[in-house]
């Protein structure tokens, strides 16, 4: 077990120590079971690491090349995923607002120390005309998915202004998390909604005069701060929140203030610091990755001198983006590099469209559509320079900008199917590794269905894992010795618990994850099978499926194969499920699947092997 090594960090050093050790060769028959190849000790290593993600150290020069698109993804984040983290228990704390905020500027709460920060008007965007495909889009969604739509307890309709702040101290560029979100709705936010009752525990802090909810659940932890009715502060660490507030107090921040003048009244608003983004990436990084890159080298005048950058996009009767760039010296040389890399986009766009080839008639035609609006902005596009600043301006036609919405809204429903999935993979990993933990402890997994103390009262799995997925206080206010659907474990049964939740399931209390339930199958006999048993290979068996079906998460129901008929899996996403091999690792199956592969994947003594 993990924890009896020291920690997960440094079992994950013993685990690649013995991949580099091991070979990767095929192991033939029932000896699969009992000699991890290569590949088995890597999944391993992969499943551990999605159980507490570490902080890891991300490159310096990465950060700073990765700023711009760090920015575009917080804004989706925000106003198109809408993750929420939840708690575990009946009532909220009381006494969570601070003082109510005079006034909301948006300037009061950005440290001097900030990296970046960016700006949205989601309710100001979404009621032009322009947007009514993404408007029907969010209402579609909603209806498909009423929990998992809502930011924070809230519609994007619901929120005036979204600030997404990056601090150079906690800035997670890699994964795209902002340090911290200010929210501001023009309705009073519904607390309960904000702070979903799913697991963890919450204490309260208070710090210079603010109390806020400090909600922990395993090691991790986040922050909460309701300013007034209708502005919430969240950040992922106490040090962000005590931050953010030393600022408040402070009257916050007068080291770019003039810049944002220019753009805070922009529907998209945005400022990187590159004073800031210089001193966490250093001169010598920027320098080699110049040397080695033609583009970079290009831009490079622009890293070397540029203060700040701000940029905005005012969306009306057309669609307007600006973007000024302000330092205290070498002005021009920074205006001859803007017009540079704006006849480099031309020049690409044109040859694009040359070499556009290989896609279907549809797709070119949209790609072209696309490209034509982008070449109109760019014949738009003017570079002014006013003492040392620059700036670039831009417009698209009134109707370019109608097309382009139009075009994104297939990537958009794609891009929330493709992140659903994703969270859909991570819980099977998280539940595979619980049941690995499970194992360790027992030598054996879980039987499908858990007798209580008098072995008479039948009991799920799901409840049996919860203590191995940091559940706990969960676990312990379940009541073994009645039955499942007792007047107090219904209770229970209404908790969600997100490991067990589909994101595309509108039913939280319903499980999405199954065992599959049979003769020589992961979950087949009443005592719980250890990995001996499996001797097709743990890499080589399915032990839990995603399927939808309307069955509580706490309910000892799962799916039942006779050994001929496949049962039916998935239900969620188009084209095929999700399921965990009994190794930890987590694969999309087509919906084509031949019968017979399923069926091998599923038995885990058949001698069938399937090559993947």
């Amino acid at each position: 077990m993990a924890e009896s090594t020291g920690g997960t960090e440094p079992y994950l050093i013993i685990l690649a120590e013995m991949a580099m050790a091991q070979s990767n060769r095929s192991v033939p028959g029932p000896a699969r079971a009992f000699l991890p190849t290569q590949s088995t000790f890597l999944r391993r290593i992969d499943m551990l690491k999605g159980k507490t993600p570490f902080r890891r150290t991300v490159s310096r020069s990465t950060r700073a090349i990765a700023v711009a698109a760090v920015l575009f993804a917080g804004f989706v984040a925000v106003g198109i995923r809408g993750d929420r983290v939840g708690i575990a228990q009946d009532a909220l704390p009381v006494a969570l607002a601070s003082k109510e905020t005079e006034k909301f500027g948006i300037i009061d709460f950005i440290p001097d120390t900030a990296l970046a920060v960016l700006v949205v008007h989601p309710s100001q965007i979404l009621s032009k005309d322009s947007f009514k495909p993404i408007r029907n889009l969010i209402e579609q969604d909603k209806v498909k998915n009423s929990k998992d739509s809502d930011a924070f307890g809230l519609k994007l309709t619901d929120i005036d202004t979204a600030v997404l702040l990056f601090l150079a101290s906690e800035a997670r560029i890699s994964s795209g998390e902002p340090t911290a979100v200010l929210v501001h709705a023009n309705k009073a936010i519904d607390r309960e909604a904000a702070i979903e009752k799913n697991r963890g525990k919450n204490v309260l802090g208070e710090y210079k005069g603010h109390t806020y909810l400090k909600h922990i659940w395993g090691s991790h932890f986040d922050v909460r701060l309701f300013l007034d009715k209708h502005t919430m502060l969240y950040a992922q660490s106490e040090q962000g929140m005590h931050t953010i507030i030393d600022t408040m107090q402070e009257g916050g921040t007068r080291r770019w203030a003039k810049q944002w003048d220019s753009v805070k009244n922009d529907s998209v608003a945005g400022l990187i610091d590159m004073r800031v983004a210089r001193a966490m990436v250093g001169n010598k990084p920027a320098q080699v990755a110049a040397t080695n890159s033609p583009v970079l080298g290009l831009i490079s005048p622009i890293w070397e001198n540029t203060d700040v950058v701000t940029f905005g996009m005012t969306v009306s009767q057309n669609i307007s983006l600006n973007a000024t760039l302000s330092q205290d010296h070498r002005g021009e040389s920074v205006k001859e590099t803007v017009n540079a890399v704006l006849t480099l986009v031309r020049n690409m766009l044109g040859q694009m469209k040359q070499n556009m080839h290989g896609a279907n008639v549809q797709e070119r035609l949209r790609l072209m559509s696309l490209m034509n609006s982008a070449e109109q902005a760019m014949k738009s596009a003017k570079v002014i320079q006013k003492g040392e600043d620059v700036t670039l301006t831009a417009m698209l036609p009134n109707d370019s900008g109608a097309q382009m919405i139009a075009l994104l809204v297939p990537a958009v429903m794609q891009a929330r199917e493709s992140a659903r999935r994703a969270k859909s993979m991570n819980n099977l990993k998280q539940i595979l590794l619980a049941l690995h933990f499970y194992h360790e402890k027992h030598n054996h997994f879980p039987p499908p269905v858990v007798m209580g103390p008098d072995g008479k009262t039948p009991h799920s799995w799901r409840v049996e894992i919860l203590p191995f997925l940091d559940q706990q206080p969960l676990y312990d206010s379940y009541r073994m010795d009645e039955p499942w659907d007792s007047e107090h474990n219904l209770k229970i049964a209404q908790k969600q618990v997100s490991v067990f939740h589909d994101p595309s399931d509108n039913k939280p209390a319903n499980a999405s994850y199954f065992a599959v339930v049979g003769k020589n199958t992961v979950f087949g006999n009443k005592t719980g099978i250890d990995f001996r048993k499996i001797t097709d290979g743990l890499s080589n068996t399915i032990a839990i499926v995603e399927a939808k079906r309307d069955i509580p998460w706490t309910k000892p129901e799962d799916i039942q194969f006779d050994g001929k008929q496949v049962p039916k899996f998935g239900g969620f996403f188009s084209g095929g499920f999700n399921a965990a091999l009994s190794d930890g690792s987590v694969r999309f199956f087509p919906k084509d699947l031949d019968q017979k592969t399923l069926k091998n994947l599923l038995i885990i003594n058949d001698g069938n092997q399937v090559e993947f």
